[in-house]
């Protein structure tokens, strides 16, 4: 074979080894490709799973609580009928609320929240012979955050009672405050001492529930 043919030769099989690596090449990155794209959904499935499951628990939480609620409020009906609970003064209620110590539970979100709270004052109070309501709220209010207002839809858990001299309070069961209004169903005095309360303005009242 003359050195011009042998060139030619190794010409060719150069060229084909070069087609061969490109080709080769391209199959491993179409490959890689593929593998980061089903590592990619696997981690968006595995995270959706997640999602899912932490609101099922949440859900969850949120039924066991609800649950436990609705025994506590079954066995406060029956036993209320055993005693003749009593409006309290304003004195005998300060004074058990300096000896009351849920205010010093622990808050847990979806565990024990401000209904929690409120209901175990309740509890409590009714076992002193005070007649204090379970009250919850839905309302609405503003923040201000670096000038911009936000509208938040929210709701509130806390006690109501009237007090011996024919007075409205609430009280608020995770830090022991007393506000003062014209009766349960008071808006105007309601928002005054949800905005104290909760450090909001609150603009509306969308509904007020009083379980006594």
């Amino acid at each position: 074979m003359s050195i011009q043919e042998e060139k030619k030769k190794n010409g060719k099989i150069i060229y084909l080894l070069g087609i061969a690596l490109v080709c080769l090449l391209a199959l491993s990155i179409f490959n890689y490709y593929n593998y980061l794209m089903a590592n990619q959904q696997l981690n968006e499935a595995k995270n959706q799973l997640y999602n899912v499951q932490k609101q099922l628990n949440e859900a969850q939480d949120k039924i066991n609580q609800q649950q436990l609620t609705i025994q506590n409020l079954e066995k406060e009906l029956n036993d209320y009928k055993r005693y003749k609970l009593k409006n309290p003064t304003l004195d005998e209620l300060q004074n058990f609320l300096a000896m009351d110590d849920v205010n010093t539970h622990e808050y847990i979100e979806y565990v024990y929240d401000c209904q929690s709270f409120s209901r175990d004052l309740r509890v409590n109070a009714k076992s002193k012979g005070y007649n204090l309501s379970y009250i919850t709220v839905d309302f609405y209010a503003k923040l201000y955050i670096f000038g911009y207002e936000i509208t938040l839809e929210r709701a509130h858990a806390l006690n109501g009672a009237y007090l011996a001299d024919g007075r409205w309070v609430w009280i608020e069961p995770q830090t022991d405050k007393i506000f003062f209004g014209s009766g349960p169903y008071d808006e105007y005095g309601l928002k005054q001492a949800l905005s104290e309360d909760l450090s909001l303005y609150v603009t509306e009242i969308e509904a007020i529930i009083v379980v006594w």
